[in-house]
C-alpha cells in the first residue's frame, strides 16, 4: 500500500510520534520503499514528529539519510520539495546488446532529476557505458548500477555477478580497435 501511495502521490510525510525506539528498526520499510519507488525526486517521503530518542536512534541506523526527518509536518513537507543532500538509484540491467545504452538513458534521466552539471553527466555516460558494457561481454550475468549524487561528488557503481570462474588477462592488441577499457 505505501508502494502504491509513493507511486500515485507527489509525496508522502509519515507521522512517526506513536512509534517507540525499541521498534525503530521497523522503520527501515520507508528508505527500502523509498529506493525501490525511485527515490527523490520521482518518489518523495518524510518523517515527521519523532522523539529526540527516537530521532537519535533513527539517524544511528541511517533511516534518515534517504528519509528525512524533522519536527512537524509543515517543515516535513518543504523538506521533500528540495533535492536531499544525497540522492541514490539502484538499477539491474539484464545481459542483452541494449543493456549499455539503457544505462546511458537512465545517467541521462537521472542527471536530469537530481540537477547534475551537464558535464558532470556527460562524463558518467561515458563511465557507465563502459562499465555496463563490460559486464555484458565479459559475465554474461545481471549488472546492477547504483548512482549516488551527493553535494560534491557523483558515485557510480557496477556489480557484475559472475557465474563462471575468474576472468582471464588476455594479451593486449595494440592495432585494435577495442580492448582498452577498464
Amino acid at each position: 500500500m505505501t508502494r502504491l501511495a509513493l507511486l500515485d502521490s507527489p509525496c508522502v510525510m509519515v507521522d512517526v510520534s506513536g512509534l517507540q525506539p525499541a521498534h525503530c528498526i521497523c522503520a527501515q520499510f520507508f528508505p527500502s520503499a523509498l529506493s525501490r519507488t525511485g527515490g527523490w525526486p520521482w518518489s518523495k517521503l518524510a518523517m515527521f514528529g519523532a522523539s529526540p530518542m527516537l530521532g537519535e536512534m533513527l539517524r544511528r541506523h541511517r533511516v534518515t539519510t534517504p528519509c528525512r526527518s524533522t519536527s512537524g509536518a509543515r517543515t516535513a513537507w518543504a523538506l521533500v520539495q528540495d533535492r536531499p543532500n544525497c540522492v541514490r538509484l539502484s538499477r539491474v540491467f539484464v545481459p542483452e546488446a541494449v543493456a549499455p545504452r539503457r544505462a546511458r538513458a537512465l545517467v541521462t534521466e537521472v542527471g536530469g532529476a537530481w540537477l547534475v552539471p551537464d558535464e558532470l553527466t556527460e562524463t558518467a555516460r561515458l563511465v557507465v557505458t563502459e562499465l555496463v558494457t563490460n559486464a555484458v561481454e565479459h559475465t554474461g550475468t545481471q549488472c546492477r548500477v547504483r548512482f549516488e549524487y551527493a553535494t560534491t561528488s557523483l558515485g557510480i557503481r557496477a556489480r557484475a555477478y559472475f557465474s563462471a570462474g575468474l576472468p582471464q588477462l588476455r594479451k593486449h592488441d595494440t592495432e585494435a580497435v577495442r580492448g582498452r577499457g577498464l
